[in-house]
């Protein structure tokens, strides 16, 4: 998915980045070791040594979870938690129970993928099994024979032997209805997910990509929910809201929401790419993993020792305004833990973004007072409404709100 798509191929931040980040338009430079796989997810990412062990990393909100033994040959990462494919078959989960989404079965898979709150596993026979956070029928695939699966954030999608694609679970945006034809690969994110053809063209459907924070004219002349045509293309990879994908020459396309950066990929080769909750990584054809969009999250803070710090990974700065700082990925946080009815997650992911940047996107502010409001608070609610009214009056929700809670005695 986030999250997403095949592990080792496919997948699923304002300021100027952490020190040593790489400056914008650098190339990524030469790591001690190489890495074998990178991939992005929601407020963990995660990569895989040459010697299949699995490092992870947070943001500066959350420590990295202990990483169990390998080897591994796989590894995926969802919104918090993450799964690794041992060489011997078996699937070890750590980070975020949430839903069950660390209760993976004791069989042997080929292939993972971590979606959201849980993640899907294939058998040697094909079969497709997923476990984890189920409120929209998103670990619930259909029987029959896949090559590879992908699970999103409300539902999960997989290619048929024949080359057909299957989808299920949420679909309010048709993003368990996928196209027809013969396809080599899929991938999902949050409410839309992409698909390559045999002959390496991109198909995507679902929802709308809004490329919102992006430079002036970067997708004119393209629909918002419309990858790069074309074909050529060897991996797609679907985040929360954007969308990467890689060219056979080894550069890199992105499109959709593009608020921290997670849509302006770095010049250069790579061999994979993944594609986050609001960053995006790649790796690079000499082994280095590089990383840009939400600065929490491209490699400022590593579970590796002070020996290995040449191998986390780099960050590629070409950021939008200043002025965002982060804002978007701890509201987007909020607005999920809300649908998961995880308010307490839900109020430090709002508090955090108004505590970053208290002038930038009004919903952390109605969001957090309806928190408030649910748990009987309305004098800590009504200045959050006031706020939200004042910068934002086109929005008659926070008014309303406010109109009621101050006509009352």
């Amino acid at each position: 998915m986030i999250l997403g798509g095949l592990a080792l191929v496919l997948a699923l931040g304002c300021d100027d980045g952490p020190p040593g980040s790489e400056p914008s338009g650098a190339a990524p430079k030469a790591s001690v070791a190489s890495w074998a796989a990178i991939h992005a997810g929601g407020t963990m990412s995660c990569g895989l040594t040459e010697h299949g062990s699995a490092r992870c990393w947070a943001g500066p909100d959350a420590s990295a979870p202990d990483v169990p033994d390998g080897p591994f040959s796989a590894v995926s990462v969802g919104m918090g938690h993450a799964c690794g494919l041992r060489d011997d078959g078996s699937v070890a989960c750590w980070g975020d129970p949430f839903g069950g989404a660390l209760e993976a079965p004791e069989e042997r898979f080929v292939q993972l993928d971590a979606g959201l709150n849980g993640a899907c596993a294939l058998t040697p026979q094909g079969a497709a099994h997923c476990w984890g956070w189920d409120d929209k029928g998103q670990t619930d695939p259909p029987a029959g024979s896949f090559r590879q699966l992908a699970l999103g954030y409300d539902h999960g999608c997989g290619v048929r032997q024949d080359g057909s694609l299957a989808c299920w679970g949420d679909d309010v945006h048709g993003q368990a209805s996928p196209p027809e034809g013969s396809f080599a690969a899929v991938d999902v994110g949050g409410c839309f997910g992409c698909a390559l053809t045999d002959a390496g063209e991109l198909r995507c459907w679902g929802c709308e990509l809004v490329p919102q924070g992006g430079p002036p004219g970067a997708d004119a002349g393209r629909p918002r929910n419309e990858p790069p045509s074309g074909d050529g293309f060897t991996a797609v990879a679907t985040g929360y809201q954007h969308a990467c994908a890689l060219r056979a020459d080894g550069s890199i396309a992105c499109w959709g929401h593009d608020a921290v950066g997670q849509s302006r990929p770095p010049p250069g080769a790579y061999t994979s790419i993944s594609a986050g909750f609001y960053h995006s990584c790649a790796l690079h054809q000499d082994g280095v993993p590089v990383c840009w969009g939400w600065d929490a999250l491209v490699g400022t803070a590593t579970t590796l020792g002070d020996t290995e710090r040449a191998q986390q990974p780099r960050s590629y700065t070409e950021r939008p305004a200043d002025r965002l700082q982060h804002t978007c990925p701890y509201e987007g946080l909020g607005v999920i833990y809300l649908q998961q009815q995880r308010s307490a997650d839900a109020k430090e992911a709002f508090e955090r973004g108004i505590e970053i940047n208290p002038e930038v996107e009004h919903r952390k502010y109605l969001e957090l007072a309806r928190i408030h409001l649910g748990e009987g608070d309305p004098h800590a609610a009504i200045p959050l409404l006031r706020k939200a009214a004042a910068m934002f009056p086109d929005d008659l929700e926070a008014a309303r709100l406010l109109e009621e809670l101050q006509a009352e005695p």
